[in-house]
């Protein structure tokens, strides 16, 4: 029995602990953040003083409880120490002081300087692996450290070279309007980077009527989008319409119904098209049907 209280007593000195640890010893990495949004922990919080202290609770807290233990039974000999030794214990204290505040000040520019050297070979990775974009936005963070601005402007060089390249071979999606931006923001490259920019909107503007183009003269198939529907040699449809209690059920489950109806001259229907729309994209075989024939 006696066994058992004392782990119940373990268990939940340990879990306060931890609780001070998180609490206490933590503040958000965005001010007033969790207050409006669910915060997992550590994910959305930085440790701050006070936890730095308390994470090594476990060692100085057993240690300050034998001190107080033994000052209160050595009282009187530790009474005539200090009464003797007055000016070494000062020292001493002073010391202490002065040591612990160095600790905490230098603490947060140990910890910045860390952080920059990280966020340094973070960049020296994204160049290795040709992630311009990446690498850019990591040098940019620490322009001062080393040859970081030698590097942005190498990678400015770089990306307007691969830019050119691209437009030329009409390669002009994925990320090269990325690249097109961060040169329109660099003076000596604003001027050349709106001429591609528009030259790439005209090109994309040819790439969409032509698809479009292509759309018109596609049937709908399984698997084509619902965006495209429309667009297809179908046309838009005649109605849509949704089935029974569409919004309660689950999203994978919601289904749309398509329906092109063609009429004669007499107004009498000749033909029914129709197709499913599940997850925003044509689910199962299209079907058609013909009616009235003369």
């Amino acid at each position: 029995m006696g066994g058992c209280a004392v782990f119940i007593i373990l268990v939940l000195a340990i879990w306060i602990w931890f609780m001070i640890y998180k609490h206490l010893g933590h503040d958000p990495l965005v001010e007033g953040y969790c207050a409006y949004f669910d915060c997992s922990f550590p994910e959305h919080y930085r440790i701050n003083w006070f936890g730095e202290v308390w994470q090594y609770s476990w060692i100085w807290i057993p240690i300050l409880i034998i001190i107080v233990v033994q000052v209160r039974k050595n009282r009187k000999i530790l009474k005539d120490y200090i009464r003797n030794h007055w000016v070494k214990i000062s020292f001493c204290m002073v010391s202490i002081g002065a040591l612990t505040g160095l600790y905490f000040g230098l603490n947060p520019i140990v910890r910045e300087a860390l952080q920059i050297r990280e966020t340094y070979a973070f960049a020296q990775d994204a160049m290795r692996d040709e992630n311009y974009i990446n690498a850019l936005d990591y040098f940019s963070e620490v322009k001062t450290y080393k040859d970081s601005k030698k590097q942005i402007e190498g990678i400015h060089i770089k990306v307007s070279e691969i830019v050119v390249q691209r437009v030329k071979e009409r390669k002009i999606y994925g990320d090269t309007e990325q690249y097109l931006d961060i040169l329109a923001g660099i003076p000596q490259y604003k001027e050349e980077a709106h001429r591609l920019k528009n030259k790439v909107k005209k090109m994309k503007k040819e790439d969409e009527d032509k698809e479009k183009a292509k759309l018109k003269q596609t049937v709908p198939y399984e698997g084509m989008h619902e965006d495209s529907i429309s667009l297809s040699a179908w046309g838009p449809p005649t109605e849509i319409y949704k089935d029974i209690n569409y919004n309660s059920l689950r999203t994978d489950r919601q289904v749309k119904h398509y329906k092109w109806i063609e009429r004669d001259s007499s107004g009498r229907i000749i033909k029914i098209k129709t197709l499913m729309v599940k997850n925003q994209f044509v689910w199962g075989e299209v079907e058609v049907h013909n009616y009235y024939q003369n």
